[in-house]
């Protein structure tokens, strides 16, 4: 039985300083706003000869928009539980990653974002220092799952049936 998923996305390409943040709306190639149940987030950090900087050090944050309550807290939820010895404090939602990852994310289609939300904690250290800041590759879209008992393309299982 073959099972399929496929996939509209969409991509934006942007800059963000270091130590700030950003919001990205998903949107359509008509610029019309739209709701999705998947991201991908990858960073890509330069240094001044356009090799990928070894002297960077920290995390960002890719928190979809609208699923976890409040985005102004955010960045103090994680850094407060970060930075205490118990972990025992609020958690934030989304995905961590480090200079020149990437993460991604696919939601409940009952908990689509209109957006992503970037926290850049990345610094630049050493020669990566005064860089540009960091360029975000963000891939978005909705994942549809085929339903295989509706979908009947003459691969069946178990055999027979």
């Amino acid at each position: 039985m073959t099972v399929r998923s496929t996939m509209k996305s969409y991509c934006k390409v942007i800059q963000c300083a270091f130590d700030a943040k950003a919001h990205v709306d998903f949107n359509d190639s008509n610029g019309n706003a739209m709701d999705c149940n998947y991201f991908k987030v990858e960073s890509n950090v330069l240094d001044g000869s356009g090799i990928t900087g070894s002297g960077i050090t920290g995390f960002y944050i890719a928190q979809p928009s609208g699923i976890y309550g409040s985005d102004t807290s955010t960045l103090a939820l994680v850094l407060t539980a970060s930075g205490t010895t118990d972990h025992y404090d609020a958690g934030i939602g989304g995905v961590i990653g480090s200079a020149g990852s990437t993460v991604e994310m696919s939601l409940a289609s009952v908990d689509k974002a209109a957006g992503v939300l970037i926290w850049n904690k990345l610094e630049p250290v050493g020669q990566d220092a005064g860089g540009p800041g960091v360029t975000f590759i963000i891939t978005y879209g909705n994942i549809k799952q085929a339903n295989p008992k509706r979908d009947q393309d003459g691969d069946f299982y178990p055999d027979g049936i």
